[in-house]
């Protein structure tokens, strides 16, 4: 795998996008909530409808992230969809920090979800510098296609 390829990274960024998207959008409860049983860690007691607050925000945020891999199967080059991606990776990294002092389920231990989300603050930060290496680094990051 060459980490300095644009063409990998935006391959890896549409399926990472595209399953937190789907998931998200079209039925946030069975994936992300407690009662999901599907992912190790659940985010939320309960999403709901489309109609709560909860409910709308998860399907808004999935449908931000389909939209955006949408973009980049229209036509969308890689070099700025990877730009794109790399915003998304920077913009949260301070939103997923505070993350990691939050308790959330019950039957989980806070250590576990603290650790949980500072591994997603390290997977950012990977992400981050991959595809700013893409790019050719944070001077290119910032140039406009």
């Amino acid at each position: 795998m060459n980490f300095r390829s644009v063409d990998q990274y935006a391959t890896a960024m549409q399926h990472y996008f595209t399953m937190f998207g789907v998931t998200l959008f079209l039925n946030p409860d069975k994936f992300w909530s407690a009662t999901a049983g599907v992912m190790p860690l659940r985010y939320f007691n309960a999403v709901g409808a489309a109609t709560t607050q909860s409910g709308f925000f998860a399907r808004m945020t999935g449908l931000g992230f389909l939209v955006l891999v949408l973009g980049k199967r229209l036509g969308t080059s890689n070099a700025v969809f990877a730009k794109q991606c790399n915003a998304f990776h920077a913009f949260t990294l301070k939103m997923f920090y505070d993350l990691t002092r939050v308790t959330y389920a019950k039957r989980q231990t806070v250590e576990f979800v603290a650790q949980t989300w500072k591994l997603q603050v390290a997977l950012n930060v990977a992400l981050l510098l991959w595809g700013t290496s893409t790019t050719g680094g944070l001077k290119n990051m910032l140039k406009r296609d």
